[in-house]
Formats: structure tokens, sequence, C-alpha cells
């Protein structure tokens, strides 16, 4: 399945930009932008120092852009495909999964960006041997959910809406402009009840070579085989109804 998804994910971001260099590099103006306004108001307004400010910057929102799209996506996952669907006998979970490796792919290169910025300040080998790691568990994590909500969406019709609220709310709740060290009191166990925060976590440890604890890699597998399993359950209960639905 993932060879197939891949194969279907370069296919939609071929379309998506026209098949041209320039379509790709406006897939890259919305994160970068983020970055750019985040990275401003750190340094110049709230002044933070933290140290390596941008790749700490660049390691939490890459993780973060990656959820965030990928979620937004899959919502629309099946019901943009409902001709498609209705005429083939085709995987809801192919398409999932070829959405949220789209995702990943159009960001890949700010992955090599953080990449060299970290070699850059001499981080730790093992650290960026890592990267892929994290990148299979937060790839397991979101097709989980990916399924959750492509499987909910054509019942629940207002959930791509509210998945945006919600993600924007959820970004001042995940660590990534501001260290998780430094909340305290509730802030600090809202952010611990936050599912994402381990990914960035696990992110931003191994791109600023901070040491891997066995913990910071077992919370986010751990979250990620839930995810997935529960995604599983809910895609074979109601699947052939969803299609129905749309």
């Amino acid at each position: 399945m993932f060879y197939s998804s891949l194969r279907l994910a370069i296919f939609e971001i071929q379309k998506r930009s026209l098949n041209t260099y320039a379509g790709w590099t406006w897939s890259l103006m919305n994160p970068l932008s983020q970055m750019a306004i985040l990275y401003f108001i750190m340094t110049h307004v709230f002044k933070s120092n933290i140290e390596n400010i941008l790749l700490w910057l660049i390691s939490g929102l890459n993780c973060w852009i990656v959820i965030q799209s990928a979620l937004l996506r899959s919502c629309q996952s099946l019901i943009s495909r409902r001709a498609l669907l209705q005429n083939n006998n085709i995987s809801h979970n192919l398409l999932v999964m070829s959405d949220i490796l789209s995702e990943v792919i159009i960001l890949i290169p700010f992955y090599f960006i953080a990449i060299a910025l970290a070699i850059f300040h001499h981080v730790p080998v093992f650290n960026l041997l890592l990267v892929p790691v994290l990148m299979i568990i937060l790839l397991i994590f979101l097709f989980g959910l990916g399924m959750i909500l492509a499987t909910l969406t054509p019942v629940l019709r207002d959930l791509p809406y509210l998945m945006g609220i919600f993600l924007q709310i959820a970004f001042w709740l995940t660590p990534i402009a501001y260290a998780k060290s430094a909340m305290t009191g509730l802030a600090a166990s809202i952010i611990s009840f936050n599912p994402f925060t381990y990914f960035i976590l696990l992110s931003q440890s191994l791109f600023m070579g901070d040491p891997v604890s066995l913990k910071l890699v077992a919370i986010p597998t751990v979250l990620a085989v839930i995810t997935v399993s529960l995604g599983f359950m809910l895609s074979n209960a109601v699947g052939k109804k969803t299609v129905i639905n749309l």
C-alpha cells in the first residue's frame, strides 16, 4: 500500500503544482512565511533567549506544519474524491496515506535545511540518524488520525472547519514558540496532555543535539500505535457506510 500511496502522492503534488517548479515553490511559501513571522516575533517582540533560535523554530515548525496540513487534508481525503470512490473499488486508507505523504514530501526541503543547520551547529550524528525514525513514527500517528477524520467527515460535514479552529488553538498549546520547561501550573498540565507536544519535543531534541532518552521516543511511539489502531477499527467498522454518506 505504501508504494501505491507514494505514487498517488506524487501525482497529487504534480496536479496541485501544475507539474511546474514554480508551482512547487508556491507550495513552500505558506510554511516559509509562518517561520519568518514567528522568527521575527520571537526575536524582536518576545526577545526570546532560546539558544540557536532559528534551528529551534525550524525543528518545531517542520513537525507542526506536517501535522497541521496532513490533518486538514485528511478531512477532505474521501469527500473530495466522491466520484472515484463511488465508481471504483479503491481503498479509503490508500487515499488518506497518499494525502499525508504528499504533505510530507512538499516539506522535505525544510528538513534538509534543518539538517544542514544542525550539522553547522555540530549536532551529534546519532541525533540526525534518528530523524527518519521520527518521520516514521509521525507518519503512523498521522495515518491513524487521518483515517479517523476521513471516516467521520462524510457524516460530520462541519468537521474540517472545527479541525481548522482546533489546530489554531493547539498550535499555541504546543511548545514551539516557547520551551515546555518554561511553563508552570495549569499551562504545564495542558501542554503535557497535548499529544502533539511529544512529537515536537522529539523533533527539537534531535535537531538541537539534546540527549534522546527512551521516554522521549517511547511516548510518541505509543501514541502512534494507539491512534493507528483506532483508525483501522473505525475505518473497518463504518468504511462501507462512508461511501453511502458521500
